[in-house]
């Protein structure tokens, strides 16, 4: 059934204030999320063996859990890039943030796994060194449960898996189906890699198997590690920043 005039006339209108609030909200993203930033005490564990294996491997696959939505932009700010959105309203203003750091994103329509995998693949072929990151159980849930779209481009380009979850010790109260946590400033925040190992010879099922695992056991840790004081952390695998 078309559209009727008045659905059209309201699509014409958001379609430009949609657009003005995606060039817009980079802005007051990255000065809260900078403010959060230098007044915490923040601690990347395994970064730097990621970023190493992502580059000698020519790219690999980055997995987070949706919850991370509103930190992971910022916190993955120095990395090189390859992620995803929708479309729809809500995919062009995330698609604005995500630009605004430099990251290369796909853009794809809803229901079209394959057209989503295809431009993905050519995306990752273009962008050699790059990461995939996808929040692997979004974008409507259910939580913390992965979908195996990052394990499927990693499989067809030969490309590491890791998994990537990133907290902090204090956030505001929130009941939405992701728990998406909202940083307060002068916090202590975690960003916490674990490389995902399912054997050369894993399947697409026992790698979404094996991702599932490390998400889950990495997701742990790294809520663990942020309750405790950092000063009295003793891991080769842990850099402080306050930046």
């Amino acid at each position: 059934m078309p559209a009727s005039p008045l659905r059209r006339f309201r699509r014409r209108l958001s379609r430009p204030l949609v657009a003005a609030l995606g060039w817009m909200l980079p802005w007051p993203y990255r000065a809260y999320l900078t403010f959060v930033f230098r007044t915490s005490r923040v601690v990347y564990v395994n970064q730097e063996a990621f970023r190493q294996e992502t580059r000698a491997a020519g790219g690999g696959v980055l997995a987070f859990f949706h919850e991370c939505m509103l930190l992971a932009p910022y916190g993955m700010r120095h990395l090189d890039v390859v992620t995803m959105t929708t479309r729809v309203d809500a995919g062009t203003l995330i698609a604005g943030i995500l630009k605004h750091f430099g990251y290369v994103v796909v853009r794809t329509r809803k229901r079209d796994g394959a057209g989503a995998m295809r431009d993905l693949l050519n995306a990752m072929r273009a962008n050699p060194g790059h990461a995939l990151v996808l929040a692997v159980d979004g974008p409507s849930g259910p939580r913390r449960q992965i979908k195996p779209g990052g394990v499927l481009v990693a499989r067809r380009l030969k490309l590491p898996v890791w998994a990537l979850h990133i907290t902090t010790a204090r956030g505001v109260p929130n009941r939405s189906w992701d728990r998406c946590n909202i940083p307060l400033p002068f916090n202590r925040v975690v960003a916490r890699f674990e490389r995902v190992v399912a054997g050369e010879q894993a399947t697409t099922t026992s790698l979404t198997r094996a991702l599932q695992r490390t998400m889950d056991a990495n997701a742990d840790a790294a809520e663990g590690l942020v309750h405790t004081r950092f000063g009295c952390i003793d891991d080769s695998r842990v850099v402080t920043s306050d930046v």
